[in-house]
């Protein structure tokens, strides 16, 4: 990376990154039905992370994301309250960035099978953590 593209990164975060995202609690990271019309409505609730990098001669994508889903409209997601993952790993070569071919990716995701009830798991908080 150039020096000059380091600067302006730094200057970019010095006057708006900080300002406009300040950083991420665990309050942001927890389910909000209850802000929202969950009682009459299917509802898709997403928290997901990805990483995008270069590697040695390959660029890379890394995506993970956590789901839940709520039914409670029409029914869309099937399941009435159920939560369901998403994993996705690309390596491709740099070689022919800019040209579209097949590539092979690995990917984990869900089956109706893998979903698993809401209320199976949670986020535990108190004073210390």
């Amino acid at each position: 990376m150039s020096s000059d593209h380091d600067g302006y990164d730094q200057q970019y975060i010095a006057t708006h990154a900080k300002k406009h995202a300040p950083p991420i609690t665990l309050e942001d990271e927890t389910p909000r039905f209850a802000l929202l019309p969950h009682q009459s409505t299917d509802l898709w609730e997403e928290t997901a992370f990805a990483l995008v990098a270069e590697c040695g001669d390959h660029d890379v994508l890394m995506w993970t994301a956590g789901y839940l889903l709520e039914s409670n409209g029409r029914g869309v997601w099937i399941d009435k309250a159920s939560a369901e993952r998403d994993m996705m790993f690309i390596a491709v070569a740099r070689s022919p960035r800019g040209r579209m071919s097949d590539n092979p990716i690995v990917r984990t995701r869900w089956h109706r099978r893998e979903r698993v009830c809401r209320g199976a798991g949670g986020i535990v908080s108190n004073h210390e953590r």
